[in-house]
């Protein structure tokens, strides 16, 4: 959690950008002040949202 508090507007837009970071963490970096950052965050957890949906529905499909 102590990168998305960095100074550099760099790194929390990397960490926004990585799927593999908890939600709590894209939650916090959608509220950042920099535009650019909180978009990312928002982009990301919209695609592991969408990912986690394919998921689902695909696991469904085996078990039926």
């Amino acid at each position: 959690m102590l990168l998305a508090n960095d100074e550099d507007a760099d790194v929390r837009y990397a960490l926004a950008e990585n799927h593999n970071i908890s939600r709590a963490v894209l939650n916090k970096l959608e509220g950042d002040s920099n535009p650019y950052v909180a978009d990312r965050a928002t982009k990301t957890l919209q695609r592991i949202s969408a990912n986690d949906l394919e998921t689902i529905s695909w696991r469904s499909c085996r078990t039926a």
